[in-house]
């Protein structure tokens, strides 16, 4: 396998400066420690497929018991039966036709004098009278 040239000195560079000798040998490691590790994944040093071990865990359940006091929830019993009785009220209330209020006393007609033609108190038609 031919590697570009940028990768080939790097690693020539690297076993020169780290005193390796067979060059051939630590590519070979190199390429199959990288295999390895994405074959694999990150993992111990051997080569062997990672071991399942299967844990039976217990899982212990907490009941909560709540201890009620009944006058304070007579107390809001009470309240809110009051309520809904005012809520049916208001909805009634809103859902009734509307019926305008009938006055109780008719006030009485006005009675205007007219005088000889027939017109009002104050004259218009024929009479040039202003009374």
């Amino acid at each position: 396998m031919v590697l570009p040239n940028k990768l080939n000195n790097d690693i020539w560079d690297y076993c020169r400066l780290n005193s390796i000798t067979d060059i051939d040998a630590f590519i070979t490691k190199m390429v199959r420690d990288g295999f390895t590790i994405e074959r694999y994944g990150y993992s111990p040093e051997s080569n062997e497929t990672p071991q399942v071990v299967e844990k039976e865990v217990i899982k212990e359940v907490e009941k909560i018991v709540e201890v009620s006091n009944d006058e304070e929830v007579s107390k809001y019993l009470k309240r809110i039966e009051g309520l809904e009785e005012t809520i049916l009220k208001f909805k009634e209330a809103y859902e009734a036709p509307y019926v305008p209020p009938v006055p109780t006393s008719i006030p009485p007609p006005k009675i205007v004098e007219k005088d000889i033609y027939g017109e009002g108190a104050r004259g218009t038609f024929g009479s040039n009278l202003l009374d």
